[in-house]
C-alpha cells in the first residue's frame, strides 16, 4: 500500500518517498512534537491520515488522473467509526487534500520535516 501510493501520487523520485509525511502546518507542528497553534490538524502518512481528533487507515487507493489520487480511508474518533475518501492532488511542491463529501475543504499539505 504504501508503495502503491507513493507511486500514485508521484510524491518523489527516490525511494524514501514511501516514508514521506505531508501535513498541514498544524499536522506538522503536530509530527514534530510539538503542540499545534491551531485547530486544523491534518497528517497524510504512507498508511493513514490523521486529524486533530482522528486517525484514518488508508484501506484503498484509486488512480484518478496524472495528479491525482483517491484514498479509500476506515476512520475511527471521537467513539465513531465511519469510511472517507480523500482526494490528494498534486499542485507543484505541494499536495492538496479534499474529502470527497466536501472539495470545497481542501488543505494544503507540503513535507513534514
Amino acid at each position: 500500500m504504501k508503495l502503491l501510493l507513493a507511486l500514485a501520487l508521484s510524491m518523489a523520485t527516490t525511494s524514501v518517498a514511501a516514508e514521506t509525511v505531508w501535513g498541514t502546518e498544524g499536522g506538522c507542528q503536530r509530527h514534530a512534537g510539538q503542540m499545534p497553534d491551531t485547530d486544523l490538524v491534518f497528517l497524510l502518512y504512507p498508511d493513514r491520515v490523521e486529524g486533530w481528533e482522528s486517525r484514518c487507515a488508508i484501506v484503498g487507493t484509486e488512480f484518478l488522473e496524472a495528479d491525482a489520487t483517491i484514498l479509500v480511508t476506515e476512520c475511527a474518533g471521537e467513539g465513531d467509526v465511519w469510511i472517507e475518501s480523500f482526494i490528494i492532488r498534486r499542485s507543484g511542491g505541494m499536495l492538496i487534500s479534499a474529502p470527497m463529501t466536501a472539495p470545497d475543504f481542501a488543505n494544503e499539505l507540503k513535507v513534514c520535516k
